[in-house]
């Protein structure tokens, strides 16, 4: 898909900031940060949306439910996907980015009867080893709810995800 939208003209870029202003820019499928979202206002981008249907409410609601609740955030996943970086935006202050058991071990919350994790479509398998948190120190933890986690990463590539996002 990408070589086709390049042969249609379009440019990708790293940053809003390689987009001259009052340009034209669509947002990648994934979670798209706050401060990406208003620096591209000031500068006068005209956006179009694209994150994904099913992903936006949960990268972009949950954290900040969560966050104003009073809870620690765990999100599950890889500090360098798209995704993740999105929704580490909404509650960056509360949120830690844990990829591996290790850094589940390593973990430290203020209040251990008030913490939440959150997992990424693709980090959905990862969701078991929160297990390895000790339970006296995380008792009480929530996590996201079955249907929160995306059902179009469920089956291979190919095989039915586009037709059920619309595209």
């Amino acid at each position: 898909m990408v070589d086709e939208l390049r042969g249609k003209g379009a440019i990708f870029v790293d940053s809003e900031d390689e987009v001259p202003n009052g340009e034209r820019v669509i947002t990648a499928p994934t979670a798209f940060r706050p401060e990406v979202r208003e620096h591209s206002a000031r500068r006068g981008l005209r956006v179009i949306d694209a994150t994904c249907p099913l992903c936006h409410p949960k990268s972009t609601s949950k954290p900040l439910k969560f966050a104003k609740e009073g809870y620690s955030l765990i999100l599950i996943g890889h500090h360098d996907h798209d995704e993740v970086i999105g929704t580490l935006g909404e509650a960056p202050l509360v949120t830690q980015v844990v990829g591996n058991p290790e850094q589940v071990k390593s973990l430290s919350v203020p209040d251990p009867n008030r913490v939440a994790y959150l997992t990424k479509p693709r980090s959905a398998s990862m969701k078991p080893k929160t297990s390895s948190l000790p339970q006296e120190k995380v008792p009480n933890i929530k996590g996201p709810a079955a249907q929160d986690i995306c059902y179009a990463t469920e089956k291979p590539p190919g095989r039915g995800q586009a037709s059920r996002l619309g595209i």
